[in-house]
């Protein structure tokens, strides 16, 4: 009579933690998604600013705006797609191919600029400012570079 008890009880066991398993697996989509749709939430918009620094012959030059346009974030197979456009405000803004890397709190993306040869690398902070630097090449020496300081705030 015991060992029938302890037999019933143990595929019990195994049942209910079967069932949990399964209940887990079916909730990670759901889990992603949400965390898919915080980023995207987070990053959809558009991010107005400024990029300063020395330009030419080493001269501090005056802050230069920005403007970066994001029309969606959304995750396929693993990698982040995203569509954007980055230029200067009330001219053209030219589409990017934006990298996205999303590291638990950590949002960073990277674009190479749409002319000139140069790369742009943000931060996202305070979920409101993507900070960081643009790298440009200098005209006619392909050994030195242009480093420019990128603040750009969400327009609500």
């Amino acid at each position: 009579m015991f060992g029938n008890y302890g037999s019933r009880r143990s595929r019990a066991m195994k049942n209910a933690s079967a069932s949990a398993v399964a209940l887990a697996l079916l909730a990670l989509p759901l889990v992603l998604s949400a965390g898919q749709v915080e980023v995207s939430k987070l990053l959809v918009g558009e991010w107005k600013g400024n990029i300063e620094g020395r330009w030419g012959a080493g001269q501090w030059a005056r802050p230069r705006p920005r403007t970066l346009v994001i029309h969606s974030v959304r995750e396929e197979k693993g990698r982040w797609i995203v569509e954007a456009r980055w230029g200067l405000p009330g001219r053209r803004l030219y589409p990017v191919d934006v990298t996205l890397e999303v590291d638990g709190s950590d949002v960073s993306l990277r674009f190479p600029t749409p002319k000139g040869g140069g790369k742009v690398d943000l931060d996202l902070r305070k979920e409101r400012y993507l900070v960081g630097e643009q790298v440009q090449p200098m005209a006619g020496f392909s050994y030195q570079t242009w480093h420019f300081i990128v603040r750009l705030e969400k327009v609500e």
